[in-house]
């Protein structure tokens, strides 16, 4: 709904001219069609499993919950005014980030030649073969579709892609707690080629790691009894 919408919101900020032309005359027609046909929902059956399907654009984010690959449940969200405040809500939903921290990582990316160069292919368009890119950029072809730009920050679908600057960082934010499930927590709101590499690689060599991983992969004995004749 907030990408079909986006025609007629632009029509109520300040600096753009009221215009109507075809493409908003499109989406109110959409609109109404959306609102008047509701789509069928099934209800909810807390003994079959759930798939959470998430989409996000320029425009906003989307989301849809499923069961047997049938909707039970949808949420949106616009990018308004106010993306900064939208997407500082979703990065705090992971770790903690003040507005200072969220402008470092607007300059860093800014600073940072291959999400710029990235930028700029996604936004004047992919070439039609991988082989057309520059090497730096190779990394992203598989899933150039989901490359976003919100607020100068680059997203690969939810996830925050991490400026080179700031990976180091990263690293040993998501690895403060020493927790074996540490590159779960990673992946569900960062990125960068061969984050899951690194992250091994710095739990292989903690002590601290080592021992938790351990005791998580003991087993408790089994008990056993002699059965009386």
């Amino acid at each position: 709904m907030s990408d079909v919408s986006a025609p007629l919101r632009v029509l109520l900020e300040e600096k753009n001219e009221w215009c109507w032309k075809k493409e908003q005359d499109t989406s109110f027609n959409k609109l109404k069609d959306m609102a008047t046909n509701a789509p069928i929902l099934s209800y909810y059956d807390p003994k079959q499993p759930l798939t959470l399907n998430v989409d996000a654009s320029s425009k906003g984010l989307d989301a849809v919950l499923l069961q047997n690959d049938k909707p039970i449940a949808y949420a949106s969200r616009l990018f308004l005014d106010s993306k900064s405040s939208t997407i500082m809500f979703t990065l705090n939903a992971h770790f903690p980030i003040s507005p200072e921290k969220y402008e470092l990582f607007k300059k860093q990316t800014k600073s940072d030649e291959i999400l710029q160069q990235m930028k700029k292919t996604n936004e004047e368009g992919w070439p039609l073969k991988k082989e057309e890119l520059p090497e730096d950029l190779k990394m992203y072809w598989q899933f150039r579709n989901k490359i976003t730009c919100i607020d100068n920050l680059l997203y690969k679908g939810l996830k925050l892609i991490i400026p080179t600057s700031l990976r180091k960082e990263m690293l040993q934010l998501i690895h403060e707690t020493h927790m074996v499930k540490c590159k779960t927590r990673a992946r569900d709101f960062m990125y960068w080629p061969g984050m899951m590499s690194d992250i091994q690689d710095i739990v292989e060599k903690c002590e601290i790691c080592a021992v938790n991983n351990k005791k998580t992969n003991n087993k408790e004995p089994m008990v056993t009894s002699n059965a009386s004749r």
